[in-house]
């Protein structure tokens, strides 16, 4: 839109895979006292200052609890989305989310010998 103010929120979704081909799907989102269902992949907000594979880590290790290590991320498939939207936040500014799809494996872990 020409003229016009657009708040730009960048959005990095993963979606993990283990080795059986299931996935990692987010079923619920708890705050104080309300709890939401959710049928989403984990997403966090990019930081302006923030590589797109530094945001994924940061959902790994902070919210996901995992070790980054116990995943690799397909480097070669990102893909982009663009979604412009009427803030919820921010009354009558225009918000243009860009969700990155990162697909990530879920590395098979050694099992101790016997």
């Amino acid at each position: 839109a020409e003229g016009q103010v657009v708040r730009v929120v960048d959005i990095v979704v993963l979606k993990i895979v283990n080795e059986d081909g299931r996935v990692l799907v987010e079923v619920e989102e708890s705050g104080k006292d309300v709890s939401s269902k959710r049928e989403r992949f984990p997403a966090i907000k990019r930081r302006s200052d923030e590589h797109q594979f530094a945001a994924a880590r940061r959902l790994i290790t902070k919210f996901l609890h995992m070790d980054e290590n116990s995943l690799t991320i397909d480097h070669t498939l990102v893909r982009v989305v663009g979604e412009l939207q009427e803030s919820t936040s921010y009354y009558g500014i225009k918000t243009l989310y860009r969700k990155r799809f990162m697909s990530a494996r879920l590395r098979e872990v050694e099992k101790p010998a016997a």
